[in-house]
């Protein structure tokens, strides 16, 4: 491959594409809906418009990058001013001249991997329900985000040829900037973390840009009854329409100012952030590049609190039933149990075993015996800050006319689980889980979200997690299922075939 490589020059390559793209021998297909709004083009008009083309003097496009550096003036760097020892997680903790506080754990289980977050309280809760409609499209609008003079565009260019990447997520009760890069590309992840606090932007052509593709994207999927399962389960299942699925509506009406001045004041205090750093870094080369970058960053008030806003989902039983014109009938069920539990090492086990013991049920029950669905899962999972901390979930679509023998099936498993747990299906998942908490100890990622959950709510559920998962017996995850039961939380959501 080298050897001939370095024979090609760039006129070979083009005059290989002259002969790949020849004026004849072209096929057009077009498609679009018949359904009296558009205009049918002929095969007489398709083929002119080819010929107008193919007669144009068109430039060659040329590729503008931006000479400017990102940071137009770096700042005099701070300095670290502490350094203490995080004994739980064998990590350095040092506190710089601006009040930060920057964690890293150097490892070696990839030899050029350097993982980041800076992780915070609060989040997009502290807002009224003014700004739902914002608040739904704002992690799209993330999607096309430049820093300072750069634009999205600008900054794919300014990146090529290096691996370091930064992004954000705003949630209702935290805040998050995370990335990662290879070793030798860790001064341009510092670059990007330190220009996303200061200067992140989204232009007006590219929030547009945006819009107009979600739109176009959006627009094609209202007769998909995919897309409006999800977007009614989403409106039956939360309390906030901030956590609805984004629709046409949501995007057209959408307000660039508004979602960039709740970006920029969710990152204005970079004080209220704890920074993680893990993989292959060590002091020596992190330390010049956190005092340049990090030590410099604006810091203002204390961390926040957290205040439960009841954002999230309803709360009491219901089976609501909606109805759907569709080519091929098919009834799509989402199920729904949340639940209040504090939040500790064994329960969180215990959200995620009960998830996978429910999906075996259901895997042998609904498909393998009544054969109604194609697949079933269920998941079960527990935040450390929510309104609902426990939520198992199922979704899924199947034959309508098996809808309630299939749905009772369901609600019984759901109730026989606070009372009939087997060791044989017990043994099966704790096996899986120690399998996957084993390996998570050789993974940057696991310890990476091990700290910064910490950081949210001081419970560990790394460093134990094996013994905790051993430790768990029949009885543990019927009483678990018991409480979760009593609460009362089961909703259901259906969207069937219109007659």
């Amino acid at each position: 491959m080298n050897l001939l490589a370095k024979q090609i020059p760039v006129e070979v390559i083009n005059m290989a594409m002259l002969s790949l793209i020849p004026d004849k021998n072209l096929v057009v297909l077009a498609m679009l809906p018949d359904n009296g709004q558009f205009i049918i083009p002929t095969e007489a008009e398709l083929s002119d418009v080819l010929t107008k083309v193919a007669a144009e003097d068109i430039s060659a496009h040329v590729d503008e990058v931006k000479s400017e550096p990102l940071i137009a003036q770096l700042p005099k760097p701070g300095t670290v001013v502490s350094v203490g020892e995080d004994k739980l997680y064998g990590a350095t903790v040092w506190t710089l001249s601006n009040g930060i506080k920057v964690v890293f754990k150097h490892t070696d289980f990839k030899d050029d991997e350097i993982l980041f977050m800076a992780t915070a309280n609060g989040g997009t809760s502290v807002y009224g329900a003014d700004d739902d409609l914002n608040l739904r499209f704002l992690p799209i609008a993330m999607l096309q985000s430049g820093l300072g003079s750069y634009t999205n565009s600008d900054l794919s260019k300014y990146l090529a040829g290096k691996q370091a990447s930064v992004s954000v997520t705003l949630d209702d009760y935290a805040r998050s900037v995370s990335g990662s890069c290879v070793v030798k590309d860790l001064p341009s992840l510092m670059e990007l973390i330190y220009m996303t606090f200061t200067a992140y932007n989204i232009t007006p052509d590219e929030f547009a840009s945006t819009q107009n593709v979600y739109t176009g994207a959006l627009q094609n999927q209202e007769a998909n009854p995919e897309y409006q399962f999800g977007k009614g389960f989403q409106m039956d299942t939360y309390v906030s329409p901030r956590n609805y699925a984004v629709d046409v509506a949501t995007i057209q009406n959408a307000n660039r100012e508004r979602i960039l001045d709740i970006i920029h004041q969710q990152l204005a205090d970079a004080g209220q952030f704890t920074f993680y750093f893990v993989g292959n870094v060590n002091a020596e080369t992190l330390k010049p590049l956190v005092e340049q970058y990090i030590a410099t960053l604006p810091k203002g008030a204390a961390p926040k609190e957290v205040k439960l806003a009841g954002l999230g989902f309803k709360k009491g039983a219901s089976t609501d039933r909606e109805t759907f014109k569709m080519d091929i009938p098919q009834t799509y069920v989402g199920i729904t149990l949340t639940g209040d539990m504090p939040y500790t090492s064994k329960n969180q086990k215990l959200a995620s075993i009960a998830g996978q013991i429910l999906t075996g049920r259901l895997v042998k029950l609904v498909r393998e015996d009544e054969g109604a669905v194609y697949s079933i899962s269920a998941q079960g999972a527990m935040q450390r800050v929510s309104d609902n901390p426990v939520v198992m979930q199922s979704a899924f679509p199947m034959k309508p006319e098996m809808k309630d023998k299939v749905l009772g099936i369901i609600a019984e498993q759901f109730d026989d689980m606070s009372r009939n747990i087997t060791p044989e299906e017990l043994a099966k998942v704790k096996e899986f889980m120690v399998k996957s908490a084993t390996e998570g100890l050789e993974r940057n990622a696991s310890w990476l979200s091990a700290m910064v959950g910490y950081n949210r709510l001081p419970v560990d559920t790394l460093t134990d997690a094996v013994d905790v998962i051993n430790s768990i017996t029949e009885d543990d995850v019927e009483a678990f299922m018991s409480e979760l039961m009593k609460q009362n939380n089961y909703r259901v959501y259906i969207l069937d075939p219109a007659e």
